[in-house]
């Protein structure tokens, strides 16, 4: 019989192409979570999803992240993906999380585009299985009470069909084990192919910048 756990973390993966001001947000916003016990920010190998032709070294967007959400409380960057080669997948890395740390629940932290493709997921019904969601809705998503049914329109349909409000904003399963839950957070609204294309180097945390642009001015010709 599987042992009661006893801390819960927070994955929040991503390309951190670069890591900008959004990911350092949306870390400090789970680390202020205070049933999470650790942020674990994971920069992904490659994402399968996205055609990441101007993805940056390993090398750089691991240190980037690291300079940039490893000194936060509570928030600790693996590099298990970078280590495990492309592509990434957040089975995977939910199961050798699973494996390395039985006693701690694990919990999925997605932004709301990533949520929408949630359907694409390899081994989507596995890792609900394993982990929770915890979604940023975009605004307008939710009604007032934040219990919207619609909000389950991308879970897999065997698993919007189980799940029954916990609270407002969170749905559990029969268990009682909550599945999603959505977090109330205004995020800045940058990315990293804009912060690229644009040279928005503002947005990029001021240790990752130093970073990025020592490199970029080394792959200049």
């Amino acid at each position: 019989m599987q042992k009661p756990h006893t801390a819960r973390f927070a994955i929040l993966g991503g390309s951190f192409n670069p890591v900008h001001l959004g990911h350092v947000a949306f870390a400090r916003a789970l680390a202020g979570l205070p049933e999470v016990a650790q942020v674990l920010a994971i920069p992904a190998a490659r994402n399968p999803l996205k055609a990441d032709s101007a993805l940056l070294p390993d090398e750089l967007r691991w240190q980037m992240a690291r300079s940039a959400l490893g000194s936060l409380p509570k928030v600790s960057v693996l590099d298990m993906e970078l280590l495990r080669g492309p592509p990434s997948y957040s089975i995977e890395t939910a199961h050798a999380l699973q494996t390395a740390y039985p006693w701690a629940a694990l919990d999925v932290a997605l932004g709301w585009d990533a949520y929408r493709d949630l359907a694409r997921w390899r081994g989507v019904d596995d890792l609900l299985e394993l982990a929770g969601l915890i979604v940023v809705p975009r605004a307008g998503t939710l009604d007032g009470s934040g219990e919207s049914r619609q909000a389950l329109e991308y879970l897999p349909p065997a698993w919007a069909r189980r799940l029954e409000p916990a609270r407002p904003g969170a749905w559990c399963d029969r268990r009682g084990r909550t599945v999603l839950r959505f977090l109330s957070v205004q995020l800045p609204p940058v990315s990293g192919t804009r912060i690229l294309a644009e040279h928005a180097w503002d947005q990029v945390p001021d240790a990752a910048r130093a970073l990025l642009l020592r490199h970029l001015g080394a792959a200049s010709p």
